[in-house]
């Protein structure tokens, strides 16, 4: 999955094309600092699964 990863302060985001059966981009925002990487991490998972 290509992607775009930043943080600025507590801001975490990223920003990614995914390639399945239906492709999809996703962003993802958040102000969760070091939390905010499983934040991001879960919900791609779930997009991943509906859109597979």
């Amino acid at each position: 999955m290509p992607q775009k990863y930043g943080m600025y302060d507590y801001a975490l985001n990223s920003v990614g094309f995914v390639e399945c059966e239906t492709p999809y981009s996703i962003v993802v925002l958040t102000s969760l600092g070091d939390k905010g990487a499983d934040v991001m991490a879960k919900i791609n998972s779930i997009a991943y699964e509906h859109f597979k």
